[in-house]
């Protein structure tokens, strides 16, 4: 079974529903392109969802942002800057931000999703644990992505055979409106993933993201081979869910560095080590909105 992408304009009227709450919960004007994926399989995405959304706590927000700033400090071992073009950069550098400010927090629920799917003994802590603000934030820019039909040659064909993705993380898509910049991106990330520094970038920060999912007070249930049979979801289906999941581990996770190192060239480091709460900040406050939507 090979998992496709469901975008938000082809999704039914039940997927489309979850991907509101996905956006209201990880506070972000896209749904992230794991959850696109997973999307295929309606009956394991809603029992998915139904089993990960009360698990994305404050402190899933606070680790979120520890991640953040570890793979800033991972990009910083690694050359090279990403060139737009001038006419461009404003809005590629927009969606950027927001991909920056999406990416740690999805890597991280997918750790909590290759947990809960790998052996289904994710237990939850008796505790209560304090829940976030749910809501997209005001003035939160919407990255204009390039659609799946234009992601299936040229460079995006590249990138998705080089890194063997089920589909095109984020980051790649938001580039897509200037080709320009698309090339430069990849020309630099070819180059970099052919040394040795920027695979153990991505491996650490792939640990760090489990060592911080397993730290949650709270952890994903009733994602076990008997809960997810009954939901109507089989054992094949299982084993690709499974493979997709542990794939976009890896990709989640150069999604995330790659945004770290062209952000910190962009701005500075200490820039894009910002918290959620703070890169809301940037977006609300200008337009005069308030920046209580969410809790980091």
């Amino acid at each position: 079974m090979s998992l496709q992408e469901v975008s938000e304009a082809q999704a039914n009227e039940t997927v489309r529903e979850i991907y509101e709450d996905v956006k209201a919960t990880l506070c972000v004007t896209y749904v992230p392109s794991l959850f696109r994926v997973l999307a295929s399989h309606e009956a394991f995405f809603r029992q998915m969802w139904a089993s990960l959304e009360p698990t994305l706590t404050i402190y899933f927000v606070r680790a979120a942002d520890d991640l953040r700033a570890s793979a800033v400090d991972l990009a910083q071992s690694l050359d090279g800057q990403l060139g737009l073009p001038d006419d461009q950069r404003e809005a590629l550098e927009e969606a950027l931000w927001v991909i920056h400010f999406a990416a740690p927090k999805t890597l991280l629920a997918a750790t909590s999703l290759e947990a809960a799917l790998s052996d289904g003994t994710t237990g939850a802590a008796s505790r209560v644990v304090w829940p976030q603000n749910k809501g997209v934030p005001r003035g939160m820019p919407q990255p204009k992505f390039i659609n799946a039909e234009e992601a299936e040659s040229g460079v995006y064909a590249d990138i998705r055979d080089t890194f063997q993705l089920p589909t095109l993380t984020d980051e790649w898509r938001a580039l897509g409106p200037s080709s320009a910049a698309l090339q430069r991106a990849w020309d630099q990330v070819r180059g970099l993933s052919g040394s040795d520094a920027y695979p153990q970038a991505v491996d650490q920060l792939t640990a760090t993201a489990r060592e911080r999912g397993r730290a949650l007070p709270r952890r994903v249930l009733d994602l076990d081979p008997e809960t997810l049979r009954a939901k109507g979801v089989d054992d094949e289906s299982q084993r690709a869910i499974r493979e997709t999941v542990t794939s976009f581990m890896t990709a989640l996770a150069r999604e995330t560095i790659h945004t770290s190192l062209w952000l910190s060239r962009f701005a500075s480091p200490d820039d894009a080590k910002l918290t959620g709460l703070q890169l809301i900040r940037r977006w609300t406050v200008p337009h005069g909105y308030r920046t209580d939507t969410v809790l980091a």
